[in-house]
């Protein structure tokens, strides 16, 4: 399964496994990213 996560800062928007224990981070501006859906 995989999360689309939403960076805070500039809206970027990318797909990370669920094995991702540790907030991600965004690939542009490197601000912490929060999940916005979970995808099967």
């Amino acid at each position: 399964m995989k999360i689309k996560v939403k960076c805070v800062c500039c809206g970027f928007e990318k797909e990370v496994g669920e094995e991702q224990k540790e907030q991600p981070m965004c690939d542009k501006c490197f601000s912490p990213m929060y999940a916005k859906e979970a995808i099967r």
